[in-house]
């Protein structure tokens, strides 16, 4: 159950403004880090505001999603690295959000 909630957890972080589509101008020019997770390129997938490309590795695909593409997680091994170098630092309070596409809905919550 850890593993899983770990994952979860990357998963959202990664996933990170998913949502951010429709929010005003202002509220994006603080932004650490965004993953639209609609694209993969030589197991990449890009990261718009550090202008990154991360490695997505174990168990995935490209899917239609609600607008154009999107990346499916296979919910156990897939991970999205970056070197810590490369990572903005988070040396103050930050949220995260995300839109997230269950495949099954658990019962043991």
């Amino acid at each position: 159950m850890k593993k899983v909630m770990a994952i979860l957890l990357l998963a959202l972080l990664f996933s990170g403004a998913g949502g951010l589509a429709g929010a005003a101008a202002d509220s994006q020019k603080n932004l650490l880090a965004w993953w639209k997770l609609d694209a993969v390129q030589d197991k990449k997938t890009p990261e718009r505001v550090g202008d990154k490309a991360d490695l997505i590795t174990g168990n995935f695909k490209l899917v239609r999603g609600l607008s154009g593409q999107a990346i499916r997680f296979d919910g156990f091994t897939t991970l999205i690295t970056r070197k810590a170098p490369d990572f903005p630092s988070l040396n103050q309070d930050f949220s995260i959000e995300a839109w997230v596409a269950p495949a099954a809905y658990p019962w043991n919550w």
